[in-house]
């Protein structure tokens, strides 16, 4: 057999130099993209905490009735990287006059990649009256 005409199996010194260039221009988007996906799952992590942090909150109080005398701010004892405040306002609505409906707001807020972040939740609620004891003729009862 003749070895002329026979071209010698592997890489030429040309096809590996165009590899690593094209390699390298490459690689540099595809770990920024990497980089940037793994920063935005970190954040929407972030995000469902503060929505179930804020959640609890809001229904701790409206289940204690914290609303209307208590502390509308604080820190969270199991996250501490997270705090928040609650509001209050009056709303109005025009076919019920006597309502009285308040709109109760908290806010949670948390530092990530150098910005505060935060997550609202609202909810309307109508203030239970104070209680009283009942009297007839009979007595209290």
């Amino acid at each position: 057999m003749s070895t002329l005409g026979v071209r010698p199996r592997g890489f030429t010194l040309v096809e590996v130099l165009a590899t690593v260039t094209v390699l390298a221009i490459v690689m540099p988007v595809a770990m920024y993209g990497i980089t940037l996906a793994t920063r935005l799952a970190g954040l929407t992590r972030q995000r469902d905490v503060a929505v179930n942090l804020a959640q609890t909150k809001l229904y701790d109080l409206v289940v204690t009735g914290n609303w209307q005398n208590g502390p509308l701010s604080g820190d969270f004892t199991e996250s501490p990287d997270y705090s928040w405040r609650a509001t209050t306002i009056s709303w109005p609505e025009p076919n019920l006059p006597n309502a009285h409906l308040t709109q109760l707001t908290v806010l949670v807020t948390w530092m990530a990649f150098g910005q505060v972040r935060n997550v609202t939740l609202s909810t309307l609620l109508y203030p239970t009256p104070p209680s009283t004891s009942a009297m007839g003729a009979g007595g209290s009862y």
